[in-house]
């Protein structure tokens, strides 16, 4: 499957726009989609996230990459494990 990378900038696009008219659009678009759509529906479930952290975290390691390891155990223990 191809994937597209694109880049908006964001002045270019909204800067007709305050910042009220975009919080009333959001609000709007978060009324017409109701409850179905609420971020809690989305969350990741926590051992599936400690696994996916830990695993990651390993690979970087074995790559020679500790700083960025660390930093995962970090988001882990930090966000995750709590």
């Amino acid at each position: 499957m191809p994937y597209v990378s694109v880049h908006v900038d964001a002045e270019d696009v909204l800067e007709d726009l305050s910042e009220q008219d975009l919080r009333d659009e959001l609000a709007r678009r978060a009324n017409k989609k109701g409850r179905q759509y609420h971020s809690a529906n989305f969350m990741i479930p926590q051992p599936v996230a400690i696994y996916t952290l830990n695993e990651a975290a390993d690979i970087l390691r074995k790559q020679g990459r500790n700083d960025l390891a660390f930093k995962l155990e970090e988001v882990r223990e930090d966000y995750v494990a709590h």
